[in-house]
């Protein structure tokens, strides 16, 4: 458990890259061991992880594998668990209509335990079968910001982790990264360093 304990803390910090080799190599170990419980342990931060990322129906797939894998062994997500994993699921499906959420989640709950492994720890988005349309940047009226998320933006161009813009401008860290996910989807980015580019750009414009 202490891989994935470590994979979560890191994805708490938002770093990323840390919490995906982390969260593969608990996959690879548990997969060896057959320690099925830490199987949606790590699936569920797979989950977050691609949702943070930009990677909503990905997102979706894993949530879906996950819950499916939960129920067939018996457990639920304790208080603690939801606290944690909530505001990333919902992030991410505010990032896609509902019906493609649901596809993708009926999806990964039809994944048995080896596919669901081999689909986290593998690079893609989307499957042979189903590949999610490439969102469009948006160049009209509909891509402005509110002054909300114009700040909010401005403070995750600063670096801020979303725990730190959370107390920087009184709101609930799920309200933050909510904002953070719309206004990616918004203007068309898939991660927080593309939209710290995207508002450097802006600063530069005449």
């Amino acid at each position: 458990m202490a891989l994935n304990q470590m994979a979560l803390m890191a994805l708490l910090r938002e770093d990323f890259g840390r919490t995906e080799a982390l969260g593969k190599e608990s996959l690879e170990l548990s997969r060896r061991s057959g320690m099925v419980h830490h199987f949606a342990f790590a699936l569920h931060t797979a989950a977050a992880l691609a949702g943070s990322r930009g990677q909503p129906v990905r997102s979706a797939r894993l949530w879906g594998a996950a819950e499916a894998l939960r129920e067939a062994i018996g457990t639920a997500f304790s208080p603690m668990e939801q606290r944690v994993y909530e505001p990333y699921m919902a992030a991410a499906r505010d990032q896609v209509e509902d019906a493609a959420w649901e596809a993708a989640w009926s999806e990964g709950r039809a994944m048995d335990t080896d596919e669901a492994i081999e689909y986290a720890l593998s690079e893609e988005e989307g499957t042979p079968s189903t590949p999610p349309a490439p969102r469009q940047r948006v160049d009209d009226e509909s891509a402005l910001l509110t002054r909300r998320e114009e700040e909010v933006a401005a403070l995750v161009a600063r670096g801020l982790t979303n725990r730190l813009i959370a107390s920087e401008i009184s709101l609930s860290e799920h309200t933050v990264a909510n904002h953070v996910a719309r206004i990616l989807r918004k203007l068309g980015l898939d991660s927080r360093s593309q939209l710290t580019a995207w508002v450097l750009e802006q600063r530069t414009l005449p």
